[in-house]
């Protein structure tokens, strides 16, 4: 055996993140319901509770012992039901874990099944939190195993099923708005690029999604002008430049109409101290024992 070929292959565990959408507070929900996307694979494990999820600008209910896989960069939103009880799961990109090409909904029948996927994200937070020697690795082994059970679970019948022309343009209306929401682009101009008027991509959009298109892009925008105030130091100019806001003043009143608040206030509410941030980060820090996630409470 190559060991140095073998050693190339361990993908970066600090890529690996495991959020409980039922774990954070009121003030943190929208990281759930606000559209966004993640650079590498993921998995949501549903195991109570109702919830609506959305998709590349499709909306989709979601019962109890259903996993869901998204590729990189698949834009998303969760609203949680009352009773939800779920982990969204970042999954270090790597050829030792493949995951499910495109877009699958797994309805986990098997108690047995349901009790292996809970165990084991389980066992993957648990040791995240608690650290120690060994603990990358037993993570890495627990992960290949969670990679082979998808592709058991996963065929025809799990993906997406084929969409309709709205479906189509509503995700590729989705698709452009992951690359360009930062840059300024009008719902003209994404409408231009997908050789659309915004009359019509509107009236698509809302009858595959449940939200207007426009509303979608500035929700877009918000969710990450809200993870940069709390996940980074940079000031509100700098998030406005990055944001593609012509003036800190705009992205100030952008900010408060959609959140009710100014950036400042939001930053300070919602950043008391580090502690709070890194756990609504989505990442578990090995000091931080009273975050620990459990998947079977």
């Amino acid at each position: 055996m190559d060991i140095e070929y073998l050693k190339s292959q361990v993908p970066a565990m600090d890529a690996l993140s495991l959020m409980p959408i039922s774990g954070l507070t009121r003030r943190q929900v929208w990281r759930h319901t606000l559209p966004h996307s993640v650079p590498g694979p993921s998995l949501l494990w549903f195991v109570r509770g109702n919830a609506r999820l959305i998709i590349e600008g499709r909306a989709i209910g979601i019962g109890p012992n259903v996993c869901v896989t998204l590729p990189a960069q698949t834009s998303f939103a969760i609203e949680p039901g009352a009773q939800t009880q779920a982990t969204f799961v970042q999954i270090p990109t790597s050829p030792l874990l493949p995951m499910p090409e495109g877009v699958h909904l797994i309805r986990v029948h098997d108690i047995g099944t349901q009790g292996e996927l809970s165990g084991l994200l389980d066992r993957i937070a648990k040791g995240q939190t608690s650290g120690g020697l060994g603990s990358e690795r037993a993570a890495l082994a627990r992960l290949i195993l969670v990679s082979s059970m998808l592709e058991r679970l996963t065929g025809p019948d799990t993906a997406q099923s084929a969409q309709s022309a709205s479906q189509k343009l509503s995700a590729r209306f989705t698709r452009e708005v992951e690359q360009c929401y930062a840059t300024s682009a009008t719902l003209a101009d994404i409408g231009d690029m997908l050789d659309v008027t915004p009359t019509h991509l509107t009236r698509t959009f809302k009858s595959t999604c449940g939200m207007t298109a426009a509303r979608y892009l500035g929700d877009r925008l918000m969710h990450a002008a809200r993870s940069e105030l709390i996940d980074t130091p940079n000031s509100a100019a700098e998030i406005a430049r990055d944001l593609g806001f012509s003036s800190p003043a705009y992205f100030s009143r952008a900010f408060l109409h959609h959140a009710g608040e100014t950036p400042g206030k939001f930053r300070n509410r919602n950043r008391p101290n580090t502690h709070q941030s890194d756990a609504a980060s989505g990442k578990i820090r090995p000091a931080q024992s009273d975050q620990r996630v459990s998947l079977m409470s």
